[in-house]
């Protein structure tokens, strides 16, 4: 579980993500999850496998709610490939 921890954050790193986008907090949550807490206060739920497509998901997702002027983000599950629940600070 530690080595893919230590996988997903290398990942976010090699993305360029680390000015924008850096973990505070990581947390091994459960068998299958890894929750990760941004300086700006978005919670991320990675899976275990799959890094790459999560990490661009996340990065798709920022750039989505940027550029149409969402609310912040308040926490998002990327371990879905299709309809990511995205959860708004109102």
């Amino acid at each position: 579980d530690l080595m893919s921890a230590l996988s997903l954050m290398e990942t976010i790193y090699k993305a360029g993500m680390r000015a924008e986008w850096r973990a505070v907090k990581i947390d091994l949550a459960n068998d299958y999850s890894i929750e990760v807490m941004s300086h700006d206060g978005v919670k991320a739920v990675f899976g275990m496998w799959d890094h790459q497509r999560q990490v661009e998901d996340l990065i798709s997702i920022r750039e989505d709610c940027r550029n149409e002027k969402r609310p912040k983000i308040k926490t998002m599950n990327l371990i879905p490939e299709i309809n990511i629940p995205v959860e708004f600070d109102e």
